[in-house]
């Protein structure tokens, strides 16, 4: 074994999984061909209860060590890897992402320049299953998902998709709401920003991240993170008035940005054609539709928990196969 390079900081790769050994194994398998030397780091995946053969998948690769995190949340597995990291430089990236062959390299290099930056998240390129045959859900996707340079300079944080960070950071700040079954990057994202830290982006660390191409994809991340966000919002107004509650009812985020985003799908350059177009304005109003879904069922009483579970439940494991090609 290479002794490791005392110039060259040692990196933890954090993944937690959940349920989906293919998209484990095409991340595994860019990460085991990375040009940063294999002595300099290592690649942590975080089971959280799954129940197909994510052991077996991680097992054939030298490079990754498999930890177990019952509690049911991403937060709580990327946790458990923070806690048993031994590098000084921390990189997160989930199951379904394939990191290009120069991730590590280019993430450790902007966290590495001057002025120094403690916070880096990446580019996330979305890739189709079939790109000649695009879906709606795809298209959508395409479009919306993942703007990481607008995250991160209007909204100071970087989904963990793509992100890397100091393992230092976390003496000075929380690690991951355990309880926030989505929407933890954005909270530490915010508190790492109200400490002073400098968070970058950077367009060459890259991961290209499959579309959700079916609309239960598409609406099972949509309740996942909407329920998550709204039934923080109704918690902080315990003693709101009926009037009051319907006013928030109605006053949907995505009512309010649907002109906006329907003006922008009618000129985005990446959609070709009328189909195309009208395709994805088809399921910005659907998902504007099944917004108010969820915020009736917030204001009746769901329990977030329990939301969560059944979610994690019905959610298939993942549609890209080992044999898929990403471009």
């Amino acid at each position: 074994m290479k002794l490791h390079d005392p110039n060259r900081p040692f990196v933890t790769v954090i993944i937690p999984v959940l349920n989906n050994a293919p998209g484990l194994g095409k991340c595994l398998d860019a990460l085991d061909r990375q040009g940063y030397p294999q002595e300099a780091y290592e690649v942590l995946v975080i089971d959280n209860g799954s129940t197909d053969n994510v052991r077996e998948v991680a097992e054939a690769y030298d490079q990754a060590i498999l930890l177990k995190e019952d509690y049911p949340s991403q937060a709580a597995a990327r946790n458990k890897g923070i806690l048993a990291a031994k590098g000084e430089l921390l990189a997160f990236t989930d199951s379904d992402c394939i990191p290009a062959l120069d991730w590590i390299e280019k993430g450790v290099e902007h966290l590495s320049r001057e002025p120094r930056a403690d916070y880096v998240g990446g580019k996330i390129t979305l890739f189709f299953r079939n790109p000649q045959k695009p879906t709606a859900c795809e298209l959508y996707e395409s479009a919306f998902s993942f703007p990481q340079k607008s995250y991160i300079e209007e909204k100071n944080y970087s989904t963990t998709a793509n992100l890397f960070t100091r393992r230092s950071i976390f003496d000075e700040t929380s690690l991951f709401k355990r309880d926030s079954y989505t929407g933890s990057d954005e909270e530490w994202g915010h508190e790492v920003h109200a400490k002073g830290f400098r968070q970058v982006y950077a367009d060459d660390v890259e991961i290209l991240h499959p579309a959700r191409h079916t609309w239960q994809q598409l609406s099972l991340k949509q309740a996942r993170i909407r329920l998550s966000r709204y039934r923080k919002a109704r918690q902080a107004k315990r003693r709101s008035t009926p009037w009051q509650r319907l006013r928030w009812l109605v006053d949907s985020p995505l009512l309010r940005s649907l002109l906006h985003r329907v003006v922008n799908t009618c000129s985005d350059q990446r959609l070709t054609g009328v189909k195309q177009r009208m395709s994805v304005i088809y399921i910005l109003f659907r998902r504007l539709c099944f917004d108010y879904v969820i915020r009736c069922s917030v204001l009746c009483g769901v329990d977030l928990k329990h939301d969560y579970a059944l979610l994690r439940e019905q959610a298939a494991p993942s549609t890209v196969r080992m044999d898929d090609k990403a471009p």
